[in-house]
């Protein structure tokens, strides 16, 4: 239905038709955010995507943007679930992936009684990037496994300020 190539559109330099142009104008125009399904929890959580952590050791702040979160047991056969940040500094970039043992996380929600969700999975592995700029700890490494020890920490630490802002 729509073109899959640069080579099946019509029109100069490889432009879309207008027929289509006007298609995404309407779309993107007649989309709107629905802020009644929004939540604020807390300041470093409004956006888990993208936030400021540090300063770091050195005092370098750093700036943290999500780039994904996946089952591992797709990636590299593992029983986790991994949860990808790019950090940048002003002179470096490093990505960092952060592991959640799954049966860490089952045994957690069952403890908590809270529902294993990919917000939760992500605003705790953001928390341990937090955590590992602050630190310093295992920077140098590209993949973080974070123990049992550290979910439950990072889980009250969320349900703290979940309270608080509530």
């Amino acid at each position: 239905m729509f073109p899959v190539a640069k080579r099946d559109f019509a029109g100069p330099q490889g432009c879309r038709p207008a027929d289509i142009q006007l298609l995404f104008k309407y779309v993107q125009r007649d989309l709107r955010f629905n802020s009644s399904f929004s939540r604020v929890t807390i300041k470093l959580m409004e956006n888990f995507r993208q936030f400021d952590a540090g300063p770091d050791p050195f005092g370098h702040a750093w700036k943290v943007k999500f780039k994904w979160l996946q089952t591992a047991i797709s990636l590299r056969h593992s029983d986790t679930i991994d949860v990808k940040f790019v950090i940048l500094d002003d002179s470096t970039r490093a990505e960092k992936t952060i592991a959640l043992p799954h049966a860490d996380l089952l045994a957690l929600c069952q403890q908590t009684g809270r529902p294993m969700t990919d917000a939760w999975c992500s605003r705790l592995a953001a928390l341990h990037v937090k955590h590992l700029v602050e630190t310093g700890e295992d920077m140098e490494k590209d993949l973080v496994t974070v123990s049992p020890e550290e979910l439950a920490a990072y889980d009250a630490q969320l349900a703290t300020l979940t309270k608080n802002a509530a």
